[in-house]
Protein backbone atom coordinates (compact mmCIF):
# COMPACT_ATOMS: atom_id res chain seq x y z
CA UNK A 1 0.00 0.00 0.00
CA UNK A 2 1.13 3.55 -0.84
CA UNK A 3 0.16 6.80 -0.07
CA UNK A 4 0.97 9.99 -1.52
CA UNK A 5 2.10 13.08 0.29
CA UNK A 6 2.27 17.02 -0.44
CA UNK A 7 3.61 19.68 1.87
CA UNK A 8 3.41 23.12 0.92
CA UNK A 9 5.24 25.63 2.35
CA UNK A 10 4.47 29.94 1.45
CA UNK A 11 6.07 33.05 2.38
CA UNK A 12 4.12 36.42 2.92
CA UNK A 13 5.18 37.40 -0.49
CA UNK A 14 3.18 34.76 -2.25
CA UNK A 15 6.59 32.49 -2.96
CA UNK A 16 5.24 28.75 -2.76
CA UNK A 17 7.55 25.57 -2.58
CA UNK A 18 6.18 22.26 -3.05
CA UNK A 19 6.97 19.05 -2.05
CA UNK A 20 5.81 15.34 -3.16
CA UNK A 21 6.76 11.81 -2.23
CA UNK A 22 5.10 8.62 -1.56
CA UNK A 23 5.49 6.71 0.98
CA UNK A 24 4.81 2.78 1.16
CA UNK A 25 3.88 0.62 4.23
CA UNK A 26 4.70 -2.47 4.46
CA UNK A 27 2.23 -4.73 6.46
CA UNK A 28 4.37 -6.96 8.45
CA UNK A 29 6.33 -4.27 10.07
CA UNK A 30 2.52 -3.10 11.38
CA UNK A 31 2.98 -5.60 14.15
CA UNK A 32 3.83 -3.63 17.77
CA UNK A 33 7.61 -3.49 18.38
CA UNK A 34 9.59 -3.93 21.03
CA UNK A 35 13.12 -3.60 22.21
CA UNK A 36 13.92 -6.00 24.73
CA UNK A 37 15.19 -4.00 28.32
CA UNK A 38 18.61 -5.43 28.98
CA UNK A 39 17.90 -6.76 32.67
CA UNK A 40 20.46 -4.95 34.67
CA UNK A 41 18.84 -1.63 33.02
CA UNK A 42 18.04 1.27 34.70
CA UNK A 43 15.84 3.66 33.38
CA UNK A 44 17.21 7.65 33.58
CA UNK A 45 14.11 10.24 33.40
CA UNK A 46 15.58 13.67 31.95
CA UNK A 47 14.59 15.64 35.05
CA UNK A 48 16.69 13.49 37.10
CA UNK A 49 20.32 12.54 37.58
CA UNK A 50 21.52 9.27 39.06
CA UNK A 51 24.88 7.96 40.00
CA UNK A 52 26.37 4.35 39.78
CA UNK A 53 28.60 3.20 41.80
CA UNK A 54 30.88 -0.07 40.80
CA UNK A 55 33.72 -1.50 42.46
CA UNK A 56 36.13 -0.21 39.15
CA UNK A 57 33.62 2.66 37.99
CA UNK A 58 31.78 5.34 38.90
CA UNK A 59 29.35 7.16 36.94
CA UNK A 60 27.01 10.43 37.14
CA UNK A 61 24.96 11.51 35.27
CA UNK A 62 23.81 14.75 36.04
CA UNK A 63 19.90 16.13 35.93
CA UNK A 64 18.95 17.77 32.40
CA UNK A 65 22.03 15.78 30.84
CA UNK A 66 19.20 13.77 28.67
CA UNK A 67 17.31 14.86 26.61
CA UNK A 68 14.48 11.77 26.81
CA UNK A 69 14.17 9.03 29.32
CA UNK A 70 16.73 5.72 28.34
CA UNK A 71 17.60 2.75 29.87
CA UNK A 72 21.08 3.29 30.76
CA UNK A 73 23.57 -0.30 31.11
CA UNK A 74 26.96 -0.16 31.45
CA UNK A 75 29.77 -2.78 30.95
CA UNK A 76 32.78 -4.12 31.24
CA UNK A 77 34.93 -5.07 28.42
CA UNK A 78 38.30 -7.07 28.28
CA UNK A 79 40.95 -5.32 29.62
CA UNK A 80 44.12 -5.03 26.55
CA UNK A 81 47.77 -4.32 27.30
CA UNK A 82 47.97 -0.87 26.30
CA UNK A 83 45.54 0.49 29.10
CA UNK A 84 45.95 0.39 32.80
CA UNK A 85 42.41 -0.31 33.90
CA UNK A 86 39.27 -2.07 32.72
CA UNK A 87 37.51 -0.81 29.74
CA UNK A 88 34.07 0.15 30.15
CA UNK A 89 30.77 1.07 27.78
CA UNK A 90 29.07 3.56 29.37
CA UNK A 91 25.75 4.06 27.76
CA UNK A 92 24.52 4.13 24.14
CA UNK A 93 26.93 5.80 22.21
CA UNK A 94 23.76 7.58 19.73
CA UNK A 95 21.61 8.51 22.68
CA UNK A 96 22.98 12.76 22.95
CA UNK A 97 23.51 14.94 25.90
CA UNK A 98 23.03 18.61 26.77
CA UNK A 99 25.35 18.29 29.94
CA UNK A 100 28.59 16.39 30.00
CA UNK A 101 28.51 13.23 32.29
CA UNK A 102 31.49 12.28 35.16
CA UNK A 103 33.04 9.35 34.22
CA UNK A 104 35.62 7.74 37.29
CA UNK A 105 37.77 4.59 36.43
CA UNK A 106 39.81 2.29 39.09
CA UNK A 107 43.47 1.77 37.18
CA UNK A 108 44.72 -1.78 37.48
CA UNK A 109 48.54 -2.22 37.79
CA UNK A 110 49.15 1.85 37.07
CA UNK A 111 52.78 2.29 38.38
CA UNK A 112 53.31 5.24 40.90
CA UNK A 113 55.71 6.84 38.92
CA UNK A 114 52.86 7.24 35.64
CA UNK A 115 50.37 8.79 38.32
CA UNK A 116 50.69 11.90 36.88
CA UNK A 117 50.54 10.96 33.33
CA UNK A 118 47.70 8.65 33.48
CA UNK A 119 44.22 10.33 31.60
CA UNK A 120 40.89 8.94 30.83
CA UNK A 121 40.45 8.12 27.32
CA UNK A 122 37.57 7.31 24.80
CA UNK A 123 37.61 4.64 23.18
CA UNK A 124 34.36 5.25 20.88
CA UNK A 125 36.49 7.13 17.78
CA UNK A 126 37.66 4.60 15.58
CA UNK A 127 41.53 4.19 16.26
CA UNK A 128 42.61 7.16 18.01
CA UNK A 129 42.05 7.53 21.31
CA UNK A 130 40.51 10.83 22.69
CA UNK A 131 41.56 12.17 25.86
CA UNK A 132 40.28 14.15 28.79
CA UNK A 133 41.10 16.09 31.29
CA UNK A 134 41.50 14.06 34.20
CA UNK A 135 41.89 14.44 38.17
CA UNK A 136 42.19 11.88 41.06
CA UNK A 137 39.40 11.42 43.60
CA UNK A 138 40.01 8.98 45.87
CA UNK A 139 41.04 5.86 44.26
CA UNK A 140 39.26 6.37 40.85
CA UNK A 141 40.76 8.56 37.92
CA UNK A 142 37.96 11.16 37.03
CA UNK A 143 36.93 12.82 34.22
CA UNK A 144 34.15 15.23 32.48
CA UNK A 145 33.25 13.38 29.20
CA UNK A 146 30.84 14.80 26.73
CA UNK A 147 29.26 11.76 25.49
CA UNK A 148 28.13 7.98 26.34
CA UNK A 149 31.04 5.84 24.76
CA UNK A 150 34.13 3.18 26.24
CA UNK A 151 36.46 4.35 28.44
CA UNK A 152 39.83 3.42 29.86
CA UNK A 153 42.79 4.43 31.58
CA UNK A 154 45.78 5.43 29.20
CA UNK A 155 49.14 7.14 30.58
CA UNK A 156 50.38 10.15 28.03
CA UNK A 157 54.03 9.97 28.26
CA UNK A 158 54.87 11.44 24.68
CA UNK A 159 55.77 15.07 24.55
CA UNK A 160 54.48 17.32 22.70
CA UNK A 161 55.77 18.35 19.12
CA UNK A 162 54.95 21.43 18.07
CA UNK A 163 55.40 22.15 13.59
CA UNK A 164 55.48 24.84 12.14
CA UNK A 165 52.81 25.04 8.98
CA UNK A 166 55.58 26.70 6.63
CA UNK A 167 58.80 27.38 6.00
CA UNK A 168 59.38 30.89 7.54
CA UNK A 169 62.26 31.43 5.29
CA UNK A 170 60.75 30.70 1.67
CA UNK A 171 57.31 33.08 2.80
CA UNK A 172 58.83 36.39 3.44
CA UNK A 173 56.91 39.40 1.93
CA UNK A 174 58.66 41.28 -0.38
CA UNK A 175 60.22 44.70 0.87
CA UNK A 176 59.01 47.74 0.04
Amino acid sequence: ISHEIEIVVSDFEGNKSTLHFTVLTISSLSSSYSLEIPEDAILIQPSKGIAVHKPDVDIVIPAGSLYESMYFTSSVLKMRGDYYSQIHRIGDRTVPLHYPLIVGIKPENLPDALKSKAVVTELSNGDKPVAYTSSWKDDFLTAKVKRFGTYAIQVDTIAPEIKPETDLGKNKLPAN
